[in-house]
């Protein structure tokens, strides 16, 4: 964590760090849905834990990037309670629902996968939205 976060704050650059991180992370996750042994799931949990860490960490610094000094504890105090909303009600439902109708935990893993996959296509927009609203900020 603390050589990904060094080394995103020497290149400033914020989006592929975050991106990166969670591409780890998710494949981390596809290894402990479908590894064939115990250590390449134990493997895939290992990635699953760097992978977010580092991208957890890289990920405030540009909340508080985008959001002002008025908008910036609400916004990120909105999106922190977004965040539990999501890990600790509605992803553990629909891993039971998943695990429930398909009698294996797998699906419900690879939901998870989807939602990082998800989240890095949401960082990608943000980025283009902070880079154009950069670039027409010094065309005024």
């Amino acid at each position: 964590m603390l050589l990904w976060s060094h080394n995103s704050d020497r290149r400033d650059e914020r989006a592929w760090h975050i991106r990166i991180g969670l591409l780890i992370a998710a494949a981390g996750w596809l290894l402990v849905a479908e590894a064939a042994t115990p250590g390449m799931r134990y493997g895939g949990l290992i990635l699953v834990s760097a992978g977010s860490f580092c991208a957890l960490a890289v990920f405030w610094t540009l909340c508080g990037s985008l959001l002002s000094q008025a908008a910036g504890p609400a916004g990120m105090a909105l999106i922190n309670c977004v965040g539990i909303a999501g890990g600790s009600a509605i992803t553990p439902f629909v891993v039971g629902v998943l695990k429930d109708w398909s009698g294996s935990f797998a699906p419900g893993v690879l939901f998870v996968a989807a939602t990082l996959l998800l989240t890095i296509a949401l960082v990608t927009l943000v980025a283009a939205h902070q880079r154009a609203t950069a670039v027409a900020l010094e065309a005024s």
